[in-house]
């Protein structure tokens, strides 16, 4: 964990266990700010969840805050720069149909050879998947189907995570955490920090893709009722269908959908007949005597 105002020293406070696999660790600055860590560690299912929420325990507001690090991890004894993938994002589909994200899922960012020692990837403009997702995989071996592990980040808006190699001293070093820019927290205030997972896997990367869906399916998704929550299957008509339309193009697709199972059927692109004010749902006007059969 790591917290900066310039760059703050932690001493510990106390350690306790809670259950068979969650820990609640206690942390102090000499700043005023205090650190309470719960981490859930699951040796049998190989991951590691940090949550942390930092309390004002002082006097006065502390000096801004422009950094924080939820997850800091450092490991000795890397003998060859470690490997590095990303998982692409959502966002904008750049007008290709299926969207790009459909296949490039993931891509190297450091190749060898290389020159470089660290990697660092955030997001773009004001989504947290606009290029890439809060999950970076880590592979500390050159082989291709080495061991390593998954970092994310339970994060909705700016975030940043780095990967660094230090050769001489053989050490490598992630850190993950939410953008931030002089936040300030006020006498008895707390900041609870999105929650940073670590997940292992085996098999190289190939493998690691599939860790990951399967412990977000597994330990992430909520549950209602017992049952896992899952994304509906949806269908969007854009960009396969061009506007001008009206319902009499819409109702075909629909019931189509409906027979394949789609459960939620989504109009985008052109609905407003004339479009909208902001600029979004934008296209071809259409005439009056020819209406789209939507509104919204």
């Amino acid at each position: 964990m790591r917290v900066a105002e310039r760059l703050l020293s932690w001493h510990p406070l106390e350690e306790t266990t809670e259950d068979d696999d969650r820990t609640l660790l206690r942390f102090a600055s000499d700043r005023g700010l205090e650190a309470a860590v719960r981490v859930r560690c699951n040796p049998k299912a190989r991951f590691a969840v940090y949550r942390t929420t930092l309390t004002n325990t002082g006097a006065a507001a502390l000096q801004p805050l422009t950094a924080l690090s939820p997850l800091l991890l450092s490991i000795g004894n890397i003998r060859t720069p470690p490997r590095v993938m990303s998982s692409a994002g959502g966002g904008d589909p750049g007008g290709r149909y299926p969207p790009r994200g459909a296949y490039w899922t993931r891509w190297d960012l450091l190749q060898f050879p290389h020159s470089r020692h660290g990697v660092e990837l955030s997001a773009e403009g004001d989504q947290s998947s606009a290029k890439d997702l809060p999950i970076v995989f880590v592979s500390p071996g050159i082989e291709p189907d080495g061991a390593g592990f998954i970092i994310g980040l339970e994060w909705s808006a700016g975030w940043t995570i780095s990967v660094g190699y230090e050769p001489d001293d053989q050490i490598l070093v992630a850190e993950a955490g939410p953008a931030v820019s002089c936040l300030v927290l006020a006498p008895g205030e707390s900041l609870e920090l999105p929650p940073a997972h670590v997940i292992f896997f085996e098999g190289g990367f190939e493998q690691a893709t599939n860790r990951s869906r399967g412990y977000i399916r597994e330990h992430v998704t909520p549950r209602h009722e017992g049952r896992r929550v899952v994304p509906p299957v949806a269908y969007t008509i854009w960009p396969g269908i061009q506007a001008p339309y009206t319902d009499r193009d819409i109702y075909p697709q629909i019931d189509t959908a409906a027979e394949l199972g789609v459960e939620v059927f989504i109009v985008d692109d052109a609905w407003y007949g004339a479009g909208s004010p902001a600029g979004a749902a934008t296209g071809t006007p259409t005439p009056p005597s020819s209406p789209t059969g939507w509104s919204g």
